[in-house]
């Protein structure tokens, strides 16, 4: 690597190389929700004996417009936001432990085995111990993320090597492992040959109740046949490739595929949700909400008090209570968890457009002129562009500049808030951290929520609601809640001129 593995991961090398060996078999506690912390430290070791690290570009821009120290690095609230953002942005992954509403755990280095949701907080830890407080440069934050998708590939080839046992892969076998493992990749489980599962039990299930089986079959083949041609250069006239070598790398693409496949269906919901929306709010009103809850097939039936929980409500005027349609799709709700490290939720389009203002401006500190051009000249699914931006939203950009000393933060909850208040089907609102609760269904019930489905008469008193505003759609966007408080992601200790950064 053309950075030479430093001394703070000398004890990393002396840890793992010893055991190298044996880690390439299939560890105990790598096929639960727990691994060593031998497999991690040697998954890192895999990276930095890379004769050269790849940096992925979209890494680079969010590493220049972020806040910094005063050594020019990330502190640990920022590298957090950043990796979550990345894998959510790159994969759709919303990687476990790295949410910005989860806990922060104590994941001590001293500790033999780890949870797997806390194995972004254990590799983060390693690099922290060893910085002596000056934060995480490019390259380890790099390091970092090539670490955890090596882990998710390891865990995918562990589960695809239960599945397969001893077998010879052929032809149609090959079809039947990966459409088991596709199975058990949606429904989150991770089989194993000892256990009582049944894998057929599992796609008799999906099969009745899971809609979108059967296109997830047609992309999984489209994927194979996409393998089989690329590899087919490598391919020796004279020997066929093994079958395992064909679906191995299969099941390393359906990882980084399947959040744009989940999409399509989240694309589907949002156009169900625009077509009821409350005049260009980016909200829906509870009475069209639960409009269709006579179809079968209806796909609105959380409670409020989920949607509340999840932040997907707007209360603000008690007499017109909206589920915000961002808010809403991008909430655990709507998202599968087929490994222990990840879930795969619903693409944020808030994401694409950040980025696209981030490789605009370089800087995580901008003027509000150089924003509202930006801005005025980006597009998103639901707004065109160019457009001039109303005197509102530029005065309130202004106030955001005013109360930070002239600039604007652009990893802060006010930007965030803005940002919806011109992008409302895009760009989640941003409340306030610890005032909302990301449970799946599964783990609400489990921490002794009630049913995450509206009771019949929660829904008849909501449809029973007759609401009649006169408001224009410009006073309804006006009127939308706009909070005064603000919250950075981490503090601004390098200073900034124009594009250029000096340190202090």
């Amino acid at each position: 690597m053309a950075f030479a593995i430093s001394s703070m991961f000398a004890f990393v090398a002396l840890a793992t190389r010893a055991s190298a060996s044996t880690f390439l078999e299939a560890h105990p506690s790598s096929q639960g929700e727990f691994m060593s912390s031998e497999e991690v430290e040697f998954a890192l070791l895999e990276v930095l004996d890379q004769e050269e690290l790849y940096i992925d570009p979209e890494l680079s821009v969010l590493f220049r417009t972020m806040p910094k120290n005063e050594h020019g690095r990330l502190e640990h609230s920022v590298v957090r936001y950043i990796m979550h953002r990345f894998f959510a942005l790159k994969y759709g992954w919303h990687v476990r432990g790295l949410e910005p509403s989860g806990a922060v755990f104590n994941t001590s280095v001293a500790s033999s085995e780890i949870v797997k949701n806390r194995v972004p907080g254990y590799i983060q830890d390693l690099f922290e111990q060893h910085s002596d407080g000056h934060g995480m440069s490019l390259e380890e934050l790099a390091i970092f993320a090539q670490t955890v998708s090596e882990l998710v590939q390891r865990e995918a080839a562990l589960d695809l090597e239960e599945i397969v046992g001893g077998h010879e892969l052929t032809g149609s076998s090959a079809d039947a492992v990966l459409k088991a493992y596709l199975g058990m990749y949606i429904k989150g489980f991770h089989f194993r040959r000892n256990s009582t599962m049944n894998i057929k039990a599992v796609e008799e299930e999906l099969e009745a109740f899971c809609i979108a089986w059967d296109s997830a079959k047609v992309w999984m083949k489209d994927i194979r046949h996409t393998v089989d041609y690329l590899l087919e250069s490598r391919r020796n006239p004279f020997k066929s490739i093994p079958g395992k070598e064909i679906i191995v790398n299969v099941v390393q693409e359906v990882g980084y595929l399947f959040g744009s496949f989940q999409n399509l269906e989240c694309k589907a919901l949002k156009e169900h949700l625009v077509e009821m929306e409350d005049e260009g709010t980016g909200r829906v009103l509870l009475s069209n909400f639960y409009s269709g809850i006579d179809d079968k097939d209806w796909p609105f039936i959380e409670s409020t008090e989920y949607l509340r929980s999840l932040g997907a409500l707007d209360e603000s005027d008690p007499g017109r209570v909206r589920v915000v349609i961002p808010n809403y799709l991008g909430s655990r709700s709507n998202c599968v968890v087929p490994s222990s490290f990840y879930a795969v939720c619903c693409l944020d389009e808030c994401e694409s457009l950040m980025s696209q203002v981030e490789h605009a401006v370089q800087a995580p500190l901008v003027e509000p002129s150089l924003l509202a051009r930006t801005v005025e000249a980006l597009a998103s699914p639901t707004v065109e562009a160019p457009r001039n931006l109303s005197t509102l939203q530029l005065r309130r950009l202004d106030e955001i500049a005013a109360f930070h000393g002239g600039m604007v933060p652009l990893h802060g909850r006010l930007f965030a808030q803005w940002m919806h208040h011109n992008y409302p089907r895009e760009c989640r609102f941003p409340h306030a951290v610890g005032t909302t609760n990301q449970l799946s269904q599964d783990e609400w019930m489990l921490m002794g929520g009630n049913d995450t489905d509206a009771t019949d008469e929660e829904i008849e008193i909501h449809l029973s609601l007759k609401v009649d505003v006169t408001m224009t759609a410009d006073e309804k966007m006006a009127a939308l809640p706009w909070i005064t408080s603000e919250e950075l992601i981490g503090s601004h200790k390098a200073r900034w001129i124009g594009c250029h950064q000096l340190i202090r």
